[in-house]
């Protein structure tokens, strides 16, 4: 019934849809219909297809219009203008309360750990020389990372990642942390330290590369340490402005925090998984050939008597394994949570808009166990660092500096004594039976007017 069609826009073929009570009146088998080609112009061989018509007209129910694109269907992995509510979109309510108590207790453990290591350092500086130095600054930025994770703990996460929306005031996540102080200032603590500190483990490798293989000393390793601090503090610099510019800040529902890639994939790759593997890399690379550079010696040294230097060399090598061990396995797992992530986000997006509006959601779509995992492995190296200096000489460093403070105590109070009994003047004089008498006298005051006010005003100070 080609009344109950809408006017054609076209000259060919109509491009609109019927109505939907002609929707319901359709018969279930129909003929194909062939688009009717003018009398003027030839009939071409092939016909071109209707265009396919989008089914969602809006975002799904726990989504919200975002920049008025075009695209609403959350199974197109190119579709970015639906932003998720604050609500529980992915993750449960209890696995959000599990994972703040999880960020709480690894976070204070690497809080103390790094605290203590950097305490260590300021108290016996001399030990931590290059090519061992970059611990301390390892330490230091996992203590400012650790710190980020209590911000979400004090201030309530919908503070942070949340933003109101002006048109219908519904309270979406952030997509764009420009749009929260809070979200831009945890993002810059994580992100910058994060890199920073796989930074620093590529300049530890390097220069145990430069000392085991290419015979470097302290002096040439300290020659070009500037330019290990340039490097280690420009390039996450560097990284983070571009993603501000970018606008890739967005937010994380399990943990209530800020980071790059929680909504885009590709943001994900570019600014986390790649220097992530990169960095990883050419370390592994380097720690390899400094492994064999010490085998090597290790072996040259076999042919001495002495093999009180092999057992040190051992208890070196064993040391610098078992910390490599301790920082590549969880920054390998790490890595893999983030590749895991890329690979199944366009999916869990997908799955999310198939809720219905009153369903409570019963279980998280994502796998929580792989996200506790990679809390506790971006934790656990911060905690182990501090296994570089637990060791004896750490205690006697402590024992030094303690009995250091009570010498020198001990010094001032002899100092005191000894300028409080300078303050005076003692002054002597033999009288008529051969006695010595001694007059005590504040030394601001004269001597020569003290004693002509004891003894009188001839008195010449030739007597005293």
């Amino acid at each position: 019934n080609c009344s109950k069609l809408p006017e054609p826009n076209g000259k060919d073929q109509i491009c609109m849809a019927p109505d939907d009570d002609f929707a319901d009146e359709r018969p279930t088998a129909e003929r194909p219909v062939t688009p009717v080609t003018p009398a003027s112009s030839p009939r071409t061989a092939s016909t071109p297809a209707l265009p396919t018509i989008n089914p969602l007209s809006t975002c799904p129910t726990k989504y919200a219009k975002y920049e008025n694109m075009s695209c609403t269907d959350l199974c197109d992995p190119n579709c970015r203008d639906c932003v998720p509510k604050c609500d529980n979109i992915f993750f449960t309510k209890q696995h959000k309360s599990f994972a703040y108590a999880w960020m709480a207790t690894w976070a204070s453990l690497c809080i103390l750990s790094t605290v203590f290591t950097i305490i260590s350092f300021c108290i016996d500086p001399g030990r931590f020389r290059y090519p061992t130095r970059p611990i301390i600054f390892m330490a230091f930025c996992y203590l400012m990372y650790a710190l980020s994770y209590f911000i979400p703990l004090f201030i309530p996460a919908a503070d942070i990642i949340c933003k109101t929306d002006t048109t219908d005031n519904t309270s979406l996540m952030i997509v764009n942390g420009m749009e929260s102080t809070l979200c831009i200032i945890i993002f810059l603590i994580q992100y910058y330290f994060g890199i920073a500190s796989h930074i620093w483990w590529l300049i530890l490798t390097l220069t145990w590369y430069l000392a085991a293989s290419r015979k470097w000393g302290l002096e040439a390793i300290n020659s070009i340490a500037c330019y290990f601090h340039l490097f280690a503090w420009a390039v996450p610099a560097i990284l983070t402005i571009a993603i501000l510019v970018t606008g890739r800040v967005d937010s994380n529902e399990l943990t209530g925090m800020c980071y790059v890639g929680n909504h885009d994939r590709w943001s994900l790759l570019v600014y986390i998984i790649i220097p992530m593997c990169f960095l990883l890399l050419v370390g592994q690379i380097f720690l390899l050939a400094g492994f064999a550079s010490l085998l090597r010696i290790r072996t040259n040294l076999k042919t001495q008597v002495d093999d009180s230097n092999i057992r040190k060399l051992e208890k070196l090598m064993a040391k610098i394994g078992i910390f490599a061990i301790l920082y590549t396995v969880p920054a390998v797992c790490v890595l893999g949570s983030h590749v895991h992530e890329f690979i199944n986000l366009d999916t869990w997006r997908c799955m999310s808009s198939t809720q219905s509006p009153d369903e409570e959601l019963q279980d998280s779509i994502p796998t929580v166990e792989i996200h506790m995992l990679k809390i506790f492995m971006s934790l656990i190296i911060g905690i182990t660092i501090s296994m570089w200096v637990l060791s004896s000489k750490t205690i006697r460093s402590c024992e030094r500096r303690c009995c250091r403070k009570n010498i020198d105590s001990r010094t001032t109070l002899n100092h005191r004594h000894y300028r409080k009994q300078q303050s005076y003047v003692v002054a002597k004089q033999t009288d008529g039976n051969g006695y010595v008498q001694h007059y005590k006298f504040p030394a601001r005051h004269n001597m020569l007017t003290a004693n002509q006010a004891r003894f009188g005003h001839n008195m010449e100070p030739a007597n005293l």
